[in-house]
């Protein structure tokens, strides 16, 4: 599913730990600090730290792994649910969590549960180190694969940890690609985000990320 080139992909072997907490308790309609409003979950995504970034095609969000495996059960059956065809990792290998410890790997059970559908799923990596931001090429390599999984008639969902820094990123570029300016991709990602605005904001997560998708031409 790799386009022209080398394909630099690893199959994706890590993964996480705590669960999804639930939103925190909120009526419709609320104002957060800079005084916009709040919005209810979208009724179309697999679980609330997540969104779509291309209806239908490009899903987003967090690690959809959990050390609890009911828990990753219920977040990995959510993407099944969306029709996910291959899950983009850009966590590192040997990335730790917050007391030291490898994230679980996700990929066997997320297999099982497509397998129990008769559904094929791929899990792929395009690492980025934590809080960073790739080199040109290898932003270029990550779109060039999003790109070719779509065209193929897949759906993707792309994730980090939090699904803020990294995947921030990597979305606001892909925004560009598609011909937003910089700009407005990231006012883009803000809308995307308003039903987790108290996780999301702001995506991506640092300054030397927001101005990567600034510095990021259309068609790039």
């Amino acid at each position: 599913m790799h386009p022209d080139g080398p394909d630099p992909m690893q199959v994706a072997a890590n993964t996480h730990t705590p669960a999804e907490p639930p939103p925190p308790p909120r009526a419709d309609g609320a104002l957060l600090a800079d005084g916009a409003a709040l919005q209810p979950m979208p009724a179309n995504l697999p679980f609330s730290r997540s969104y779509w970034a291309m209806p239908g095609r490009l899903l987003a969000g967090c690690y959809p792994g959990d050390i609890d495996r009911e828990e990753a059960t219920i977040k990995l059956s959510g993407l099944l649910r969306c029709g996910v065809s291959h899950i983009v990792n850009l966590m590192e290998e040997y990335e730790l969590d917050f007391l030291g410890r490898l994230f679980v790997d996700y990929r066997p059970l997320a297999e099982e549960l497509a397998a129990q559908q008769g559904r094929a799923l791929t899990c792929l990596r395009r690492p980025i180190p934590d809080m960073s931001v790739p080199s040109v090429e290898a932003m270029r390599g990550t779109l060039d694969l999003l790109d070719a999984i779509i065209k193929g008639g897949g759906v993707v969902y792309l994730h980090c940890l939090a699904g803020i820094g990294r995947t921030g990123t990597v979305v606001g570029c892909h925004l560009v690609r598609h011909g937003l300016s910089g700009s407005a991709a990231l006012a883009r990602l803000r809308e995307l985000t308003r039903h987790r605005s108290d996780v999301f904001w702001p995506t991506p997560q640092t300054a030397a990320q927001r101005e990567f998708v600034l510095r990021w031409l259309p068609g790039q």
